[in-house]
């Protein structure tokens, strides 16, 4: 014989409860949803102001040559240098291990601080740092053309 008491637990599950779960589940679907819609819309006008920024800076940097001070300042404000292979690990961390595709980290990259104007002059750079992180198994590629950290 046990010293220890026994004990039994009864728990009824009633289609109340039932109908309970189902609207809460529907109330984070809702949710859920709307965050989505405020994530997508964040990241628009994101990408749309780093576009502005962009211009805005080619402008300045055209204006330097007739601006005493102008290159000076343009320095002190510029993001920090930051390789790109770095960037888009930056960017993989984000996100927490989710497999992100190529346009999507593309997107990312200027949060990290990287000049995404390096692209411009060279796109195949972007590609070549992808493959030295992957040949480096510092990143997985899974599912093919996504990546995330590894």
């Amino acid at each position: 014989m046990s010293d220890q008491p026994h004990v039994t637990t009864t728990a009824f599950l009633t289609a109340e409860h039932v109908e309970q779960w189902k609207a809460e589940r529907s109330n984070f679907a809702d949710r859920l949803s709307a965050l989505k819609g405020q994530v997508e819309q964040i990241n628009a006008e994101m990408t749309q102001i780093t576009a502005e920024i962009a211009k805005r800076d080619q402008m300045l940097r055209n204006a330097v040559p007739f601006v005493p001070g102008l290159a000076e300042w343009l320095d002190s404000i510029d993001p920090e240098t930051i390789a790109l292979t770095d960037a888009i690990k930056r960017v993989l961390q984000m996100h927490h291990g989710q497999p992100l595709n190529r346009e999507i980290i593309k997107q990312i990259l200027p949060r990290t601080g990287y000049v995404t104007q390096k692209l411009n002059a060279n796109p195949n750079y972007f590609y070549t740092a992808l493959k030295r992180l992957v040949d480096r198994q510092q990143i997985i590629e899974s599912p093919p053309g996504h990546f995330r950290l590894k």
